[in-house]
């Protein structure tokens, strides 16, 4: 039973309650996964309240949990923003799996809000499917608009969710590919050079 809360407290979800029942059995603070109040999404922390210890009584019981939430469009997800990045494409986003969907937690680069867009968790052509199914993996993908990229990922202890870290595969490499076709062009140059040496040499031969 809720003894008392703030004002605009949301309703409390089933997963909510069992994360609280969770609390009251370990005695442990938990972080749980984003709740959805209206649009405004929110990170919902859980601390033990526990009862005053008397003389002669062993251990520590749990009479009440403190439950927090925090705005994560403020708080979280300006985390995920590097402000001092010198490339133009990566993205770092935050997915967790449900069932068969993987659900993007963190608002997307084409303007998509958190929580919004669900694609199949079992296709492992997709960065964030082929994330949450290995976690910690570095590969090239495809991210959630179509586009090749190279990516990898964290798991976040603790939390159901996988940290994503993506940047197309055209930035990634364009300086390599620069190079290489540098290395074609002065490959090809030589190549002609010494077939005109040769047909020359054997010419007035």
């Amino acid at each position: 039973h809720i003894i008392a809360a703030t004002t605009g407290m949301p309703t409390l979800t089933k997963a909510l309650r069992q994360s609280i029942t969770s609390t009251i059995k370990d005695g442990v603070p938990k972080t749980h996964d984003l709740v959805q109040s209206g649009t405004i999404p929110l990170a919902a922390f859980l601390q033990p309240v526990f009862a005053l210890e008397m003389p002669g009584k062993s251990g520590r019981r749990v009479i009440a949990v403190l439950l927090a939430l925090k705005n994560a469009s403020t708080s979280l997800f300006p985390l995920l923003d590097s402000q001092a990045a010198i490339t133009k494409t990566d993205e770092t986003i935050l997915v967790r799996r449900q069932g068969n969907l993987v659900t993007y937690i963190s608002p997307l680069a084409d303007g998509t809000p958190p929580l919004k867009r669900k694609l199949a968790a079992e296709n492992n052509d997709l960065a964030a499917a082929y994330a949450v199914n290995h976690p910690g993996s570095f590969k090239q993908l495809r991210d959630y608009t179509g586009k090749e990229v190279l990516a990898t990922s964290r798991t976040l202890p603790g939390l159901p969710w996988i940290l994503v870290q993506k940047i197309t595969v055209s930035e990634a490499l364009s300086e390599s590919q620069r190079h290489q076709r540098f290395l074609y062009i002065i490959l090809s140059l030589t190549m002609i050079l010494a077939t005109t040496l040769l047909i020359t040499a054997w010419f007035y031969g």
